[in-house]
């Protein structure tokens, strides 16, 4: 087959006009764009009850270097599962690091939650709080306002993590 045939194959096509093409393809272009919004109105729909949550490390007196976690849920709806984990480097060295978890089953609308440990003589706290929106999806929370969706565990994952548990229980036995 040359190229001679090929032109004659399309030749009895009718290719309509100029404004047809246009306008087909404007549709084209618009359909894409909707969808795209589409996508963004629901993924930030989707960060809107988490992105109301605040995680603040307050230090009343900072020569002390004493200071408090302060969570406040200021969405509308409840966040549940909540893990705060605490990292605290200590002076002179810094070499010294100490890890704390504080947990709480349900933070309510308008509620605040400020764990009850006075972190004397702390120069470097890391902070990260987990939870859980209204819609079930786990998000992670950081001392720089990071948010991030948290992939829930599979339940291979959570049967190797509890097997190996018991391994270093029965270890230390």
């Amino acid at each position: 087959m040359d190229l001679a045939n090929l032109t004659d194959i399309f030749e009895g096509i009718d290719w309509g006009n100029a404004p047809s093409w246009v306008g087909s393809i404007l549709t084209g272009l618009s359909l894409i764009l909707a969808f795209r919004i589409i996508l963004r109105d629901r993924k930030s729909a989707e960060r809107e009850q988490a992105q109301c949550i605040t995680l603040v490390w307050m230090t009343p007196d900072l020569e002390e270097g004493a200071g408090q976690y302060f969570i406040y849920n200021a969405s509308d709806k409840p966040i549940t599962s909540l893990r705060l984990f605490v990292k605290v480097m200590s002076p002179p060295s810094y070499d010294r690091r100490q890890t704390h978890t504080f947990g709480r089953d349900v933070l309510l609308p308008g509620e605040r939650w400020m764990p009850s440990y006075p972190y004397q003589n702390a120069q470097a706290v890391i902070g990260e709080l987990e939870f859980r929106d209204a819609l079930r999806r786990d998000w992670s929370l950081d001392n720089d306002h990071n948010l991030q969706t948290v992939k829930p565990l599979s339940e291979r994952e959570i049967r190797q993590a509890f097997k190996g548990a018991r391994e270093e229980n029965y270890d230390n036995a």
